[in-house]
């Protein structure tokens, strides 16, 4: 997806609200504010139909130098988890029972409910306490799962690309069941922190490397954007036969690329853009299949 003027509003709305929720003193947050809105304009004007992805995560970074901070969302990342890790245990009676598509669905859809903590969108808001009450909501938008499952029955290695900390508890519990099937699962996660999504210390601190190869973007870079990730990211791409993208910067970014396999989009649409451009309601759950 292409910049709007909507989408720049909601990019300068979340960082500048990082930047004055920081602990800088009151005039030093005034400063940031202008150099950051300054800096937004330099990385815009030049190209105003950038990929969103792109500008976002340029934005994130210059927040980071600005505030002093290497993960600026880590605390709310660590309470995430610690909700998450309660809720994976009422997933995890909702599916004993269950096995084949009906137990792969109930994951997928717990893990898209999950994707409903971020912090990142303007008109946004979730409290991670609630997830408990969502996560077992049997609602999707868009319902590929019967050809997602089919396509992932014949793969032999799938990138899994992970988004959100505490949402990646409810992942790692899909991603064991795809590993059940002797599937090859490549968790991708990022080299540094963008926002809440996840890094490989915050893989590391889930387990996700106990269920899947870890394997780091070598970036701070919301998404796949071409040039911003690692060589390694490159050869799992290649080496895999679907791609499973959680979140919405994902999708933001991939629908604008081609990456020579299937990609299952699983997410929750969270502001306006995203969910015309899927056809669903704000809010509305997404599992969707994109073929070769």
């Amino acid at each position: 997806m292409r910049l709007s003027s909507s989408c720049l509003k909601c990019i300068l709305d979340v960082r500048l609200r990082e930047v004055l929720e920081s602990g800088l003193p009151d005039e030093a947050k005034t400063l940031a504010a202008c150099d950051l809105i300054q800096y937004v304009a330099e990385v815009v004007r030049p190209r105003p139909r950038e990929i969103i992805t792109y500008v976002a995560s340029l934005a994130f970074r210059r927040v980071k130098e600005l505030v002093g901070s290497d993960d600026p969302y880590l605390s709310y990342k660590l309470r995430s988890e610690e909700v998450a890790r309660r809720v994976a245990e009422l997933v995890e009676g909702r599916v004993e029972g269950l096995s084949g598509y009906e137990r792969f669905r109930a994951l997928v859809v717990a893990s898209i409910n999950a994707n409903s903590i971020d912090p990142g969108i303007a008109s946004y808001t979730f409290d991670a306490a609630e997830l408990s009450e969502l996560v077992l909501r049997d609602e999707l938008a868009v319902d590929d799962t019967e050809e997602i499952y089919r396509a992932l029955r014949r793969a032999r290695a799938v990138a899994y690309l992970l988004d959100n900390c505490g949402e990646s508890i409810l992942d790692k519990l899909l991603i064991a069941e795809l590993r059940s099937w002797g599937l090859k699962v490549y968790a991708v996660v990022k080299g540094g922190a963008y926002q809440n999504d996840v890094t490989v210390s915050d893989a590391l601190r889930v387990g996700l490397d106990e269920v899947a190869e870890l394997v780091s973007t070598e970036s701070d870079f919301s998404s796949l954007i071409p040039g911003t990730y690692s060589e390694r990211v490159e050869e799992v791409l290649r080496e895999s036969d679907l791609v499973v993208a959680k979140g919405m910067a994902h999708y933001e970014t991939l629908s604008e690329l081609e990456l020579g396999r299937p990609v299952a989009f699983l997410l929750r649409a969270k502001c306006e853009p995203v969910a015309r451009s899927l056809g669903v309601g704000v809010g509305e759950n997404v599992a969707l299949l994109r073929p070769q």
